[in-house]
């Protein structure tokens, strides 16, 4: 699913029509707490994966590639999805199609340092998208 995007926004949704709106889109940078926020996607399915159900998970990692561990010693967040999509009449051959998701997260403990958003499509990596969670200013 090559030139798929994951981005960062404050707020989103998805139209049954597909479409997605944003609040807040493409930061890099917050502090901590973090604040509401959420996952917009954009998959770019190959022609030849159309018509194929695929199951996807967005997790949250930290620098090293770990699970991130919330203070209370629980995981962190992981958004687990499954989708299709079929190839509509007149889109020529070889032509991928787009899948789009919204998902919002809420505000998340997190201890200062880099983190990514991971997105793996039937077990393989997709892309990814970091941040920064600063520490206090003084």
């Amino acid at each position: 699913m090559e030139g798929s995007v994951l981005l960062l926004a404050n707020y989103a949704e998805r139209t049954e029509a597909g479409l997605i709106s944003a609040i807040g889109l493409g930061w890099s940078v917050t502090g901590s707490p973090t604040s509401q926020s959420a996952l917009v996607l954009m998959l770019k399915v190959p022609w030849d994966q159309t018509n194929i159900r695929h199951r996807a998970a967005v997790t949250l990692n930290t620098a090293d590639g770990r699970r991130v561990r919330l203070p209370d010693g629980s995981d962190g967040p992981q958004v687990e999805f499954e989708f299709e999509t079929g190839r509509p009449p007149g889109v020529e051959h070889g032509v991928p199609l787009e899948v789009t998701q919204a998902f919002n997260v809420s505000s998340l403990p997190l201890a200062p340092g880099r983190y990514s958003w991971d997105l793996v499509v039937d077990a393989h990596p997709v892309t990814q998208r970091t941040f920064t969670v600063r520490g206090a200013t003084p």
